[in-house]
């Protein structure tokens, strides 16, 4: 909230409701965008931003729930009853471009906040692709391994990615959401919604 309060916005103009946790310590070392600045503490803590109600919202992603359902018979809304796309296309990122580990640097909490790292890598991948993610703020140790597991699963999980085309009735529906759909037909499953056109 303090960040984004430096960075013009008012405070009824941010929503952090939904974000419970605790943080030691938190340093800014050089100057740099407010987006920057927030960015390691989404990663650190799972939050989702977006834009919702005219306000800048904060979202933790573990206490998202679905909140609609999508039918099979509801996928693939067209304008024309001749035009039926593909039902829930998939857009396939090249794997080879994936991290095989994930280094997460931080301020051991439980160290005198001297600079720790933790990593999380991929045993069964070809892959030589390495990320590493600086979170300036104090942790403990098995919290920065957490994201850094997080972090991975995340890049490769999200490398396959479904497209739903769908009518005016989910309007409402924003990023960060998660909805049941049912594909294919028959099979219900929870998936988060990463960006509304």
């Amino acid at each position: 909230n303090d960040v984004c309060q430096r960075a013009g916005l008012t405070a009824g103009q941010v929503d952090t409701t939904a974000c419970v946790d605790t943080l030691r310590g938190y340093a800014i070392t050089r100057q740099s965008s407010a987006r920057a600045n927030v960015e390691p503490l989404l990663k650190a803590f799972f939050i989702d931003s977006r834009e919702q109600d005219g306000k800048v919202q904060f979202i933790q992603r573990a206490a998202q729930t679905s909140s609609f359902t999508v039918s099979f018979d509801e996928l693939s809304a067209s304008e024309s009853a001749t035009d039926t796309p593909d039902a829930l296309p998939l857009a396939r990122t090249d794997i080879t471009t994936l991290p095989r580990s994930v280094t997460v640097s931080f301020m051991d909490q439980d160290a005198d906040y001297q600079t720790g790292t933790q990593a999380a890598m991929r045993q069964t991948v070809a892959n030589i692709n390495e990320q590493s993610d600086e979170l300036p703020m104090a942790i403990t140790a098995s919290r920065a391994a957490t994201v850094a597991d997080v972090l991975l699963f995340d890049a490769w999980s999200q490398a396959n990615r479904r497209t739903a085309s769908l009518s005016r009735r989910y309007a409402a529906v924003s990023p960060g959401d998660v909805g049941t759909f049912e594909y294919p037909q028959g099979t219900f499953t929870a998936k988060r919604v990463q960006r509304v056109n």
